[in-house]
């Protein structure tokens, strides 16, 4: 017989706001964190999504016994098992898409599911030269990674973003050069990251 998934960990909505124009920062909160590994920044992890108006009790049943609610595939940005809470950014979409109308209406209290941390993309760093190349979407994790590399690092991160507002700090090495690049209609094809390599 095969053995049941562990479900969805019901996580709670501690803060959320604008991390800069088009990105919303929600923290979240939950006893599931505080077994979950520091360092696990960068990693991609699943956040199911309740429906409108659905209750916690509906919710919290519904990541139990199914059918499965609406679920998206992030980053884990911040992770602070000490305190049993971690940070997730999402791009803003406007209420277009299910995570991005969640997110921009996340309140503190509110509720979602969280299963993970998957694994960490780039854990070993060994080369000469780093090239990073991320629209606003792989922000998160491209900004965890660079984070997370020795600070004798070198290299090069070509970022794009919708506006020039949407530039953030990213505590990266020294030797890692940053540069913006602004592709405000995201409805329309871009090749400036590739241009740009």
């Amino acid at each position: 017989m095969q053995a049941s998934k562990t479900p969805p960990h019901l996580l709670h909505v501690i803060k959320a706001a604008h991390l800069t124009r088009n990105m919303i920062r929600v923290t979240m909160g939950g006893a599931a964190i505080q077994d979950m590994r520091s360092g696990c920044e960068g990693a991609h992890c699943k956040i199911f999504l309740p429906n409108m108006g659905q209750s916690k009790t509906s919710f919290a049943a519904q990541l139990l016994r199914g059918p499965r609610p609406t679920v998206r595939t992030y980053t884990i940005r911040h992770i602070r098992p000490e305190k049993a809470e971690i940070d997730i950014d999402f791009v803003d979409h406007g209420d277009a898409g299910p995570a991005s109308a969640w997110a921009r209406a996340a309140n503190h209290g509110d509720y979602c599911g969280f299963a993970g941390p998957g694994s960490i993309k780039l854990r070993d760093f060994y080369a000469d030269y780093y090239v990073f190349a991320a629209d606003m979407s792989g922000l998160p994790v491209a900004a965890a990674t660079l984070e997370a590399m020795p600070r004798d690092a070198k290299g090069v991160a070509f970022f794009e973003i919708r506006h020039q507002d949407d530039a953030q700090h990213i505590s990266a090495p020294p030797g890692i050069a940053h540069y913006w690049m602004l592709h405000g209609d995201s409805s329309q094809p871009s090749r400036q990251l590739v241009d740009a390599i």
